[in-house]
């Protein structure tokens, strides 16, 4: 991984994190979010006990190991909500007819499709041989078409059956039923409310990472993409520099060829010689090719067809009528044909764009040789796995090899290799580090190195304090163990159903709240945070994400959408109604066996939080559902006691320990966390540990009490409206886009 820049090491990594995100209060230009980022730390620290090869499968008789339960109680603060088994059970039955008829809807169409084209084929070869009387030749060509023609009546016959069957599914009373879209709280045995165990397991586990100073571990190593030619930040500048050579009149870096398919994941493109532009007018559902003396070419949005012309040479072009003082070079054409005519003999491809009014040049790309011997590009299968896990992408150029085994392409090399590729010449372009290289190599490696002479202090130092208590596939079984909390009381579910307002996806490529965003001089802190977006950061630079992403405590009355015009709308972002429950306490427990006195400390840590916090568990976190009050009470086993009497520990004989001994774990967990950060053997209490900087974000984003207002924690809009849907405007009468500046992300004790 590249240097880090030179900032993060102006503090000390385990008591002062980067406050990379300071100064950023500003009334003028809202910059919010639903969720905000606790700081990553720069050390991990390690679990201060290594078993060596143990798999934990065994009771260890020695004091210095704690087994046990604590029992929590849950109150909810507020509505809380986790997915339950929708009303009607037939539907799972239905939508797998349906996937399973549509399938081989879609396999007919192709077959067809080809057998068509083999059917047109033959007709030619015939029609030529008809020119030479060879009679012989043309009965073989004849027995073929019927044979053809036959195939394909019998695959359009069992096509007409596939669709009508499809239209039967589609209106079935079982999937209607569906379409209500109804979904109650998660009740296995359907008899109570329930949280399950996974759920909270998952929760803590994040909440130890993060207070023990673990690895970063739940991460992707996928590419983000982007295009940002209308874009006001840096990333504008970052992608025209990778597309066009700015030194050479902006002529083209992207290259154009044919992607094909060879057997299962074999994706190649073959480099075409050169790429034009022809003129087009944009009527609103076409684009029209000018050609003068024939008929102009029509091709819809994101269509290619195929296409004759007279080759041109590059030239120097005004865009838009010359208001911009950049010159374009490209190879314009004078038109084209949809059959070889004069001057027009080349064979080649119009490829359409997408929606664009003021569009005026389409592209055209010659053919390249397609043969085994032909020159061609292997895509990776990174690059077709990181292209595929591409949510923000319109289409997938990918699915029309489905009816076309020869797709037009355009793509952009790195190291000779293809680095991004896309149906039109200014394409999605893959970032230049993945989502891995912005997390620090200290934070993400996890290899255990074994020590020949068996001395298990080099080995104490892999494992980080989570790990070791929850455990991994390959080296040993976790020791804490999360039951399902059933409702204990207070059951207000909600008995009509409401459906809840649309739950944005996580949009990472917003990079100004995602990553890091560092002053790169000295100079820089004199522009405010919403001056110079030539100073961002993006994920093509050498800086880390944020850190671990949390949701703020909300006020949860905002969270159904009571507006039936809205729901119709935006039906496919409403996938159910959901029936959330409120002021009702569940119980839980969770077991744990062989914990040191600090990894036990950790877990109560985590679970007996300070007063004012909360934690957040379910659906709907954005919105303001699932924060709870956790309360534990612990109960230690004596294992001694338990084996020397059958009964012991049954019923009532184990009493539960008061909330100083709790205390006093928390306080062991906290002294070790701080020893290890500044290097000394000061005894703390856990007190002690909140009132790290890192730690002080953590709180503050918890702080159930003292949470934000709404409207400082709301999702940002590209098109501001107010809360009767109404669009504002500013005070020129424009809309109001709280994306365009880019505005940083402020930290969570700023908010």
């Amino acid at each position: 991984m590249s240097k880090k820049p030179v900032d993060f090491h102006l503090f000390k990594a385990q008591m002062n994190p980067i406050e990379t995100q300071k100064d950023v209060k500003d009334d003028k230009n809202y910059c919010g979010a639903p969720y905000n980022f606790i700081p990553l730390n720069e050390k991990v620290v390690f679990t201060n006990y290594y078993f060596g090869n143990d798999k934990f499968d065994k009771y260890y008789c020695n004091e210095n190991f704690k087994t046990g339960y604590i029992d929590i109680n849950i109150d909810t603060k507020g509505n809380i909500f986790i997915m339950g088994n929708h009303d009607n059970k037939k539907w799972f039955e239905v939508f797998e007819k349906i996937k399973i008829n549509l399938s081989k809807f879609n396999h007919l169409e192709k077959i067809i499709y080809r057998l068509e084209k083999d059917l047109n084929k033959n007709e030619k070869l015939k029609n030529e041989k008809s020119k030479s009387n060879k009679k012989n030749e043309i009965d073989v060509i004849n027995t073929k078409i019927d044979e053809i023609t036959n195939k394909i009546n019998q695959n359009k016959k069992e096509l007409k059956e596939k669709y009508e069957s499809l239209i039967e599914l589609l209106n079935s009373k079982e999937l209607i039923k569906y379409f209500e879209k109804t979904s109650k709280f998660y009740s296995p045995l359907g008899i109570k409310p329930v949280i399950p165990g996974s759920s909270l397991r998952g929760m803590i586990r994040t909440t130890i990472e993060i207070i023990s100073y673990g690895y970063f571990k739940n991460f992707s190593n996928d590419r983000l993409y982007y295009r940002a030619l209308a874009d006001m930040s840096v990333l504008r500048k970052q992608y025209t520099e990778h597309m066009v050579d700015v030194n050479n009149n902006h002529t083209y870096m992207f290259q154009a060829g044919i992607l094909k398919k060879i057997g299962y994941k074999d994706y190649r493109i073959y480099p075409s010689q050169k790429i034009y532009r022809a003129p087009s007018i944009y009527n609103g559902w076409k684009h029209k090719i000018t050609n003068s003396g024939t008929p102009p070419i029509e091709i819809e949005d994101d269509k290619f067809i195929k296409v004759f012309f007279n080759p041109s040479t590059e030239t120097d072009h005004l865009p838009h009528g010359g208001k911009r003082t950049v010159t374009l070079r490209f190879a314009e054409l004078d038109g084209l044909r949809q059959n070889r005519q004069g001057n027009y003999q080349t064979p080649g491809y119009l490829i359409a764009s997408g929606k664009m009014n003021d569009k005026k040049y389409q592209w055209v790309i010659d053919i390249p040789d397609t043969s085994e011997e032909g020159t061609y590009y292997k895509i990776p299968d990174e690059v077709i796995r990181n292209h595929n896990h591409d949510i923000n992408r319109k289409g997938n150029i990918l699915d029309l090899l489905d009816t076309s085994k020869d797709v037009p392409c355009f793509f952009i090399t790195k190291d000779n290799n293809i680095f991004s590729f896309g149906h039109n010449g200014f394409f999605r372009l893959g970032y230049n580090k993945t989502l891995k290289e912005h997390i620090p190599d200290e934070l993400r490696n996890f290899e255990i190195e074994v020590d020949e002479e068996s001395n298990k202090k080099d080995n104490i130092k892999k494992f980080d304090i989570a790990e070791m208590m929850f455990g991994n596939d390959a080296d040993f079984a976790g020791r804490v163990f999360f039951e399902d909390a059933p409702l204990l009381s207070g059951n207000n579910q909600k008995s009509e159903m409401d459906f809840h307002q649309i739950l944005s996806s996580p949009k990472p490529t917003t990079f100004q709240h995602y990553l890091e965003q560092i002053y790169k001089t000295a100079d820089q802190k004199k522009f405010p945070p919403y001056g110079d977006l030539f100073l961002r950061n993006t994920y093509n630079d050498n800086t880390n994400i944020r850190g671990y992403k949390l949701y703020w405590h909300k006020e949860d009355n905002q969270w159904i959408q009571d507006k039936k015009d809205e729901v119709l709308k935006h039906s496919t972002q409403y996938p159910q109604k959901i029936s959330p429950i409120k002021n009702a306490t569940f119980k839980g427990r969770i077991r744990f066996e062989n914990l040191t006195n600090v990894e036990l400390g950790a877990l109560l840590f985590a679970l007996d939080l300070p007063p004012e916090c909360c934690h957040k568990i379910g659906m709907g976190k954005p919105l303001g559902l699932g924060s709870i009050r956790i309360t534990p009470i612990l109960f230690l086993s004596n294992r001694v006691n338990r084996y020397n009497d059958l009964f012991a520990e049954w019923g009532n004989e184990t009493e539960h320990l008061s909330q100083k001994k709790v205390n006093e774990y928390k306080d062991e967990f906290a002294t070790f966390i701080l020893n290890t950060l500044e290097q000394d053997n000061t005894t703390h209490n856990f007190d002690d540990l909140w009132e790290v900087e890192r730690m002080k974000q953590l709180r503050r984003i918890l702080d159930f009490d003292h949470r934000p207002e709404n409207e400082k924690t709301r999702y940002m809009q590209i098109e501001l409206k107010d809360e009767k849907g109404k669009v504002v405007k500013d005070s020129k009468g424009k809309k109001i886009n709280e994306f365009k500046n880019r505005s940083i992300l402020p930290k969570p004790t700023d908010v």
